[in-house]
This record gives C-alpha cells, structure tokens and sequence, in this order.
C-alpha cells in the first residue's frame, strides 16, 4: 500500500497534468467567410493562414479550405510553421471530418505572389516560371526559428 504523503504526491501530480494539458483544437481558415471569426468552426472561420498559426498550439489541427492565400506583402512575408501543428488542406469549407475533404477538387495554394498578378491558370497556380511576374515572397512557408 502507499503512504499517505505518497498518495497525497500522486494526486497533485496528477492534478497538474490535468491542468497543464489542453485538448487539441481544430481551427478553421476560409479566406471567403463574409465575416471572420476566431476560427472556431467554418463559419466563424479566420479569413486568413496568419491568424490561424497564431492561435494554434502543438497538437492542433489547422484546416485551410479551397483558395488562394499568400503570406502578405513584403518579399520577407513567410507562413512560420508552429511545431506540433497540422495543417491541412483541400476542403470546400462545410466539412465536419478530415476524411471527408477532398484535394484534388478543392485547392487549397499557398501562394508567394505577394502583389497578385503573376499569370496564373483557372485553378490559382502559376505552372511556368515565364508566368511569374512583379515581387514575389523569398520563401513560402517557413519552419523552425529565423
């Protein structure tokens, strides 16, 4: 058996676990909502990839759906990864499972063209490198410290 100050150490431990660990979340970026939210649901989604990466922590999930986004307007602008967090794409922005999206019909790009007027085909994608035109990001997506 336990002594009681053994009992009484297993309890607290377990306490603050208990504290220290929050659910996962899953948060929701559609850059058509008419309204952005907090990104609580797809109708109360984050317009943009940005805000969602700010309010995600390790072990959430981030689903972006079809569209465009880019990372802002400075050749330096970047989507900085957060460690431990998912992002997925290709949903139409309805869906309340991951399983249920479906990428090849709903693009999901991230796009480098800052200033939105590279040649692009009818799906948001510049497929030749001829077709890029003006300033366009460094780098995408970024991932560990800079």
């Amino acid at each position: 058996m336990f002594s009681p100050l053994a009992r009484a150490a297993a309890t607290l431990a377990v306490g603050l676990a208990t504290q220290v660990m929050l659910p996962a979340k899953t948060i929701f970026v559609d850059s058509r909502v008419s309204k952005p939210g907090k990104g609580s649901s797809w109708t109360a989604a984050y317009a943009d990839l940005h805000s969602a990466l700010a309010a995600a922590s390790s072990g959430d999930e981030i689903w972006v759906a079809r569209g465009v986004y880019r990372p802002g307007h400075s050749r330096s602008s970047t989507f900085n990864l957060v460690h431990g967090v998912k992002i997925y794409g290709g949903f139409l922005g309805t869906e309340s499972s991951r399983s249920a999206r479906i990428p090849e019909s709903h693009l999901t790009i991230l796009s480098g063209d800052i200033d939105d007027n590279d040649l692009t085909d009818e799906t948001g994608v510049t497929r030749d490198p001829d077709h890029i035109r003006g300033a366009n990001a460094y780098s995408v997506v970024t991932a560990g410290s800079a």
